[in-house]
């Protein structure tokens, strides 16, 4: 991966603390999904608790504290997503990544692929599963450092994500911690790979979504996390728009798809 001028880009680091209690321990296994499997995932949140949790997601951040950022604009791709796995136990993740891809790509509308290790110049997302004491080298690399002991202290997974002058994202790196267990590692996915869209932060206003902190280890997508994305990416909302910008139009859009998916099924997300 080519070294990146460091005063071109803005650094936007997404904070996600999935170890909670777990934080500064060497667990390998999750706790009870007792919590989990008793939710109704299917189950569309109110207009009100869908805008509200959209307008948190995209203007504030988790390591700058609760309050909304007063600069903060929105960030989304507009370029394909190639996402390069980084080592054998990255390799081993390849088939759950793949199908994420598959279905943040028709959430998004934007192509999205996996490509080979050798592959440096194609990259955009690197996806890393490493032990604490090697990732301060991998942020470093990325020209990163600054933003380094904020994710060290994040608990079991973390990503940053990189945008220009216009708000577009334009890399992401992706770390896990080593000996997480399986289903531990599939959630991180789920979850990292949702947020590097620009959905940076968590709230706990909607309990079914894996933007929540209290939701632990689903390593599959909710439905209303599935309407973040696609509101997100509405061609409506462009990178670069203030929160007073764009909050009337995600007023507009919301209820559109809500209506979609109470007519049509969740498939009325899908942009193709």
């Amino acid at each position: 991966m080519p070294k990146r001028d460091p005063y071109l880009i803005i650094v936007v680091v997404l904070i996600l603390t999935l170890g909670g209690a777990l934080l500064y321990k060497d667990r390998t296994e999750a706790p009870s999904g007792e919590r989990a499997s008793a939710l109704d995932f299917n189950v569309v949140a109110p207009i009100d608790k869908l805008v509200d949790k959209f307008e948190l997601s995209v203007f504030r951040s988790d390591y700058r504290g609760p309050d909304f950022l007063p600069n903060s604009k929105i960030s989304k791709w507009t370029s394909p997503i190639h996402v390069r796995l980084n080592g054998e136990e990255s390799e081993r993740l390849k088939g759950h990544v793949a199908g994420t891809l598959v279905e943040l790509s028709r959430l998004t509308d934007l192509p999205m692929r996996m490509v080979q290790e050798s592959d440096g110049a194609t990259a955009n997302v690197d996806l890393f599963v490493e032990y604490l004491e090697n990732i301060e080298s991998l942020y470093r690399a990325q020209w990163l450092g600054p933003y380094m002991e904020t994710n060290r202290k994040c608990g079991l997974c973390s990503g940053t994500a990189a945008t220009n002058k216009e708000k577009e994202i334009f890399y992401s790196i992706i770390i896990f911690r080593k000996r997480l267990s399986d289903l531990m590692k599939r959630g991180c996915v789920i979850e990292e790979f949702t947020q590097s869209l620009g959905l940076y932060a968590d709230s706990e206003i909607i309990e079914t979504s894996v933007m929540n902190e209290k939701v632990r280890f689903t390593d599959f997508l909710p439905l209303n996390d599935k309407i973040m994305v696609r509101t997100l990416y509405d061609a409506r909302l462009k990178p670069g728009m203030t929160r007073a910008e764009a909050m009337p139009i995600v007023r507009q859009i919301i209820p559109e798809l809500v209506t979609a998916v109470k007519e049509r099924g969740e498939a009325a997300l899908y942009q193709y």
